[in-house]
């Protein structure tokens, strides 16, 4: 429920939202995580993938752990200090930060060498580079809902960059992430284990295409 308080334009969340809600507090939601520039959806009032998404990406941007997609009290409570710190700073109360300068960096002097002297060099040997060739399976098995899961696995030979980048797109649109973002709610899971990146990923109905991206290289079932 929304409840607005006497004289002030401002709203507060006061229930918990998750996959599958509905209804006005869910439209709040939506219209809320838009002002936050995450949300580019339908204002429907239906909390399916694309609302959560959103919550998931407003909680990374707002450092609270997990990401999980569930608008619950700790989400809410930052929510609602955002909806309330609109209240105008006058020059009485204002607060001045002062600025940080910016350290010097000290560089040591290094004398010249003696006319005559020899100098010894060190070079240290060189070290074989990784070359990389990344490998992505994909496949998908239905549940017995007559619905999907998909399950995916990536490498590429050497250390994973833990910025790399994947992605989906599906009928509801395209989400994207760092492999390093790990998730591990009822639709999404992925973790990295021994250099490999796993991805287990829940679908709501079965239809084609499915694209998956890791890096640079793509499936499509």
């Amino acid at each position: 429920m929304m409840v607005l308080s006497p004289g002030i334009a401002l709203a507060d969340f006061q229930v918990d939202l998750h996959y599958g809600s509905k209804g006005d507090d869910v439209i709040a939601l939506q219209e809320f995580l838009t002002d936050q520039g995450v949300y580019s959806g339908v204002i429907s009032g239906n909390f399916y993938s694309l609302t959560a998404r959103a919550v998931k990406k407003f909680q990374a941007l707002k450092n609270i752990i997990p990401t999980s997609g569930y608008f619950g009290p700790l989400t809410r409570s930052i929510a609602n200090g955002i909806l309330v710190d609109v209240a105008p700073v006058s020059e009485e109360n204002a607060t001045i930060t002062p600025a940080i300068a910016e350290p010097i960096q000290v560089i040591p002097q290094v004398n010249a060498p003696i006319m005559g002297a020899t100098t010894q060099t060190t070079v240290a040997p060189a070290v074989p580079q990784c070359i990389e060739n990344p490998v992505l399976t994909l496949k998908k098995l239905p549940n017995r809902e007559g619905r999907v899961n998909f399950f995916a696995e990536y490498s590429t030979g050497c250390p994973l960059d833990v910025h790399t980048k994947w992605s989906y797109t599906d009928q509801v649109g395209t989400n994207s992430e760092e492999i390093s973002d790990k998730s591990n709610i009822w639709y999404l899971e992925n973790k990295i284990e021994n250099n490999v990146f796993y991805l287990r990923l829940y679908d709501e109905n079965e239809q084609v295409p499915f694209s998956l991206t890791v890096g640079s290289t793509t499936k499509n079932i």
